[in-house]
C-alpha cells in the first residue's frame, strides 16, 4: 500500500505494478511512464494532470475520481478500469482501448477519443452520465446506440458522432 506517494519526476518506464494501492497519489508531465503497466491497482483520486500515459497498460483498475485533465493517453490500453468521476477535460485518448471501461460521472469536456475502441464502455449508469461536450468521436468503434443510452446529449456539442437511427415506421 503506497498511498499519498508521489511519482512527480520519477522515471517509471518498463514497471509493472499488480494489485498495488496507490489512492491519492502524486503524477504529472515529468513521471516517465513508458512501457508501464499497471493490473488491478487502485489509483482512485489520483493527480495526474498533464501526465504523458502514451502506451501505457491500466486494466482492470481503479482511476476513479483522478484528476487526468490535459493527460495524454494515446495508445494506451485502459480495458475494464474505472474512469468513473474523473476530471479529465482536455484528455487525449485517441487510439486508446477503453473496452469496458466505466465512464459515468467523469467529466470528458474537449477529450479525445480519434479512432479509440469504446466497446462495452458505459457513459451513463443509473442516471450518472459523462459530460461529454466538444468531445471528439472521430473514427471510434465500438460505439452503439446503448453507449450513450439515457446519456443526456441534447444541447451538447459532440463531434464524429452518427445521429441515431430514425424509429421505424408506424
Amino acid at each position: 500500500r503506497l498511498p499519498r506517494v508521489s511519482f512527480r519526476g520519477a522515471d517509471l518506464s518498463g514497471a509493472s505494478f499488480e494489485k498495488t494501492d496507490m489512492p491519492l497519489s502524486h503524477f504529472d508531465a515529468t513521471t516517465n511512464f513508458a512501457r508501464v503497466e499497471f493490473f488491478e491497482c487502485q489509483l482512485s483520486n489520483a493527480a495526474m494532470q498533464g501526465a504523458q500515459l502514451q502506451g501505457a497498460t491500466f486494466r482492470y483498475t481503479d482511476l476513479s475520481k483522478a484528476n487526468i485533465e490535459a493527460a495524454s493517453f494515446r495508445s494506451a490500453n485502459l480495458d475494464s478500469s474505472d474512469l468513473s468521476y474523473t476530471l479529465a477535460r482536455y484528455s487525449d485518448f485517441t487510439m486508446s482501448k477503453l473496452m469496458g471501461t466505466f465512464l459515468y460521472g467523469g467529466d470528458f469536456t474537449s477529450a479525445n477519443f480519434n479512432h479509440a475502441d469504446l466497446t462495452a464502455a458505459m457513459m451513463s449508469d443509473g442516471g450518472v452520465h459523462a459530460k461529454v461536450s466538444f468531445a471528439d468521436f472521430t473514427g471510434a468503434v465500438g460505439i452503439s446506440p446503448d453507449t450513450f443510452s439515457a446519456t443526456q446529449l441534447h444541447g451538447e456539442h459532440v463531434i464524429g458522432l452518427a445521429p441515431p437511427p430514425a424509429p421505424p415506421p408506424v
